[in-house]
């Protein structure tokens, strides 16, 4: 009897896995994903010469992580808006990874620093935002956010 009970528990365990799994077709499908699958909103950044946001004028939305700013959709300065980025807004939702690592080099690499939900620098030309964090090699730490960001990542706290 003992027997019996420990395959019917393996064969529920099994069986409830595939009803909370969500399948690859489903993750594909997702518009607002990062690479972990959960919804992140959207990252925003305008360029020259409308810095502020919320201006028309150039601007990249992404709605997960990007390697290389050099594509966007929006109304992408020539280039993308690699090491061109004037203004940056995070606007994600509450839920999954809310705050964005901003990389000075492509592929989230080099120093970066961190944007939480619903913050946003409105004028990066000010030189008040560096890279403060070390990221996987330093380069580019304490550099200027300001027309230096190459990628992003979406994470779940600064």
């Amino acid at each position: 009897m003992r027997k019996i009970k420990t395959v019917v528990a393996c064969v529920t365990i099994a069986g409830l896995a595939g009803i909370i799994a969500p399948s690859a077709a489903q993750a594909d499908n997702a518009s607002e994903t990062s690479a972990t699958g959960l919804e992140t909103g959207l990252l925003m950044a305008y360029g020259a010469p409308y810095r502020n946001y919320g201006d028309e004028g150039t601007f990249c939305e992404w709605s997960g992580n990007d390697g290389n700013w050099a594509d966007c959709s929006g109304n992408p300065p020539t280039g993308g808006m690699q090491n061109q980025a004037e203004s940056i807004y995070n606007d994600g939702v509450p839920s999954g990874p809310t705050a964005v690592n901003i990389y000075y080099d492509r592929w989230q690499s080099g120093a970066y620093r961190c944007l939480p939900l619903g913050q946003g620098w409105e004028d990066l030309t000010t030189g008040g935002q560096t890279f403060d964090h070390w990221g996987n090699n330093g380069h580019g730490l304490n550099q200027l956010v300001n027309n230096n960001a190459a990628s992003h990542k979406w994470v779940y706290s600064c």
